[in-house]
């Protein structure tokens, strides 16, 4: 991303997801670059608040309509306190 430049936002839904690597259903243009945040529900970090897992990685394969994502680093935190412009 160049400076100055807006990072692009868009919308999938989760396929599978594991400790190294995540694959999404998206019909959005992704980048090398991957941020995101998955609402997970009820969670052990707060059992009485929904969990959001925020996840930034890069772009490994990417198939029509899906992609896949090598985990570089992840958070796991109510959604509270997780607002979606939140960086790492």
């Amino acid at each position: 991303m160049q400076p100055g430049e807006q990072p692009a936002r868009g919308s999938g839904s989760t396929i599978n997801i594991s400790r190294q690597e995540l694959l999404f259903r998206t019909e959005d243009e992704v980048g090398a670059k991957v941020e995101m945040t998955i609402r997970m529900g009820r969670g052990p970090v707060e059992p009485s608040a929904d969990v959001s897992l925020r996840v930034g990685g890069i772009a490994v394969r990417t198939e029509p309509g899906k992609v896949a994502v090598s985990i570089k680093k992840h958070r796991l935190a109510p959604v509270a306190q997780v607002p979606l412009e939140a960086r790492f």
